[in-house]
């Protein structure tokens, strides 16, 4: 239920080690940088992956919008292709020839296109590799529109250099097939188109994907050399047999906007934990410095109070500390009692008990206990002269004279001065300078059992305090205390000084 108290540890030469402010400052800034330094690295990883998505996403944005510039471009021209195999006139011109060739000219100059052929269904198969009537990859469109399936737009490279884009579109009346549209395309429309888009650092290719899954590049643009350090980002068409390819540069940073409040706060975190750590840091070292001082501290003290403390070397857990430590070994050694560094522990121990016993038993048997209280007056009775004594006619009481001891023995301190909360006498009579010396004695012998080094001493205007003060202040002086001497004060500032000052202790001599 209870704790143990734990017994203050013993303190002594190299048993302390010291610590200054600005050590524990330096090993809080060495704990702030080492915990920034960690922090450091765990942000830069958190950047770095910040970084790769970044590239990652821009890539990513950059592709879509070329893809949707090039597919936005595929559309215009293949809805130009579907809206003219809707023609109904398309199956009636397929019987004539000459009619036919020049509605030919007349839609390619309409939709763009390089050229347009109609054929009639199988006439195809007579213009088989006839080029410029029918490549062989011209009629492999035909024949995949006869399948049922919608041709999507191609590249074609034709033995001579020429290139061109084809489609084909059937044309029907009703549900019935009547031949097929095949329109040709430049490839310049597409170079132009490819030439306006905004691509910095990166390369862009279009490839054509072709049945066995390969990819052959027909147009291109950028730097091709960083295809082979950057990571590649493709997307197909829905209207063409094509593969768009996106490389871009690889960048060493790359934040993007939205991005900097987060570095803002992150930073703002980052320093925050690490000031916190820093303070942490300091203040428990400064604590444990501290604590360790005040160990040291209070081990003099209880070695100086048993007086053990002669050969040891205190050192205080702050060197901002050991000033003081050292003003307070300074303070009235000769006053203090010395251990006899030959006689034994035990010697040593019960010789200060016995000082300490027989001390104490004749200050008992020869002076009242005057510090009782912890602050004691001495008050001086003055002779009046007789002339200046007026009787009272109403009273007719004699009064009896005062028999004074006029047999005393120099030094001797009559025991009729002492009083219940003060010591009263006669100045002169009862109470001289040497008896005040005395006094002075006996209240140092006191204060030296009670473990009180300073006592205050305090006098009022009368012309006899100033003597009684100096010789009560000689006899505490010389029994090793020392004395604050306020002079010339009220008495409530004798009383003040002992809560203020470095004494519990104080004699104030009035006079009556």
């Amino acid at each position: 239920m209870f704790k143990k108290k734990q017994a203050a540890p013993e303190v002594g030469p190299g048993m302390q080690k010291q610590a200054s402010l600005p050590s524990i400052a330096a090993k809080a800034m060495l704990a702030g940088g080492v915990a920034l330094f960690v922090l450091a690295l765990v942000g830069y990883y958190f950047l770095t992956v910040l970084q790769q998505e970044n590239i990652t996403q821009h890539a990513e944005s950059e592709k879509t919008r070329l893809g949707f510039e090039v597919d936005a471009l595929l559309k215009r021209y293949v809805e130009r292709v579907n809206l003219l195999a809707a023609d109904p006139n398309l199956s009636e011109l397929v019987n004539y020839p000459d009619s036919r060739k020049v509605r030919e000219k007349d839609l390619a100059a309409m939709i763009g296109a390089s050229q347009v052929m109609m054929f009639a269904k199988g006439e195809e198969k007579l213009l088989a590799g006839d080029y410029p009537l029918l490549s062989f990859s011209e009629l492999d469109l035909i024949y995949e529109t006869e399948k049922g399936h919608q041709a999507r737009l191609e590249y074609h490279k034709i033995q001579g250099g020429a290139r061109h884009l084809d489609i084909v579109r059937p044309f029907k009346t009703g549900q019935t097939l009547i031949g097929y549209v095949l329109v040709r395309f430049d490839t310049a429309i597409l170079d132009a188109a490819i030439n306006e888009l905004v691509i910095n650092d990166a390369r862009l290719e279009i490839s054509q994907v072709l049945s066995n899954g390969a990819v052959e590049p027909f147009i291109g643009r950028g730097d091709e050399a960083i295809k082979t350090v950057a990571q590649e980002y493709s997307r197909d068409f829905s209207d063409a047999q094509w593969r768009l390819s996106y490389w871009e540069q690889p960048k060493t940073w790359l934040i993007m906007e939205q991005d900097w409040r987060l570095l803002f706060w992150l930073g703002f975190v980052l320093i925050a934990i690490v000031l916190a750590l820093m303070m942490w840091v300091f203040s428990r070292l400064v604590e444990r410095a501290v604590v360790a001082s005040a160990n040291v501290l209070y081990g003099y003290v209880r070695d100086r109070l048993a007086g053990q403390w002669m050969g040891k070397d205190y050192k205080a857990g702050l060197d901002e500390l050991q000033p003081t430590l050292n003003n307070l070994q300074t303070l009235a050694w000769s006053a203090l009692p010395q251990a006899d560094v030959a006689a034994s522990e035990p010697e040593k121990k019960r010789s200060a008990a016995e000082e300490s016993e027989a001390g104490r038993k004749e200050f008992e048997s020869s002076y009242v206990n005057i510090l009782y209280q912890n602050e004691v007056a001495i008050e001086i009775e003055e002779s009046t002269p007789v002339d200046e004594v007026k009787l009272d006619s109403e009273r007719a009481a004699v009064i009896e004279p005062v028999v004074v001891d006029t047999e005393l023995e120099a030094g001797e301190v009559p025991q009729s001065i002492f009083r219940a909360y003060d010591i009263r006498g006669v100045v002169g009579r009862t109470l001289t300078a040497e008896i005040a010396y005395q006094i002075g004695r006996a209240f140092a012998t006191e204060a030296w059992q009670r473990g009180e080094q300073a006592i205050v001493v305090g006098r009022d205007g009368r012309l006899s305090s100033q003597e009684m003060a100096d010789a009560l202040i000689k006899g505490l002086c010389e029994s090793g205390r020392d004395v604050i001497d306020l002079g010339q004060v009220p008495t409530p500032v004798v009383y003040f000084a002992t809560h203020y000052l470095n004494a519990r202790s104080a004699v104030m001599v009035t006079g009556s």
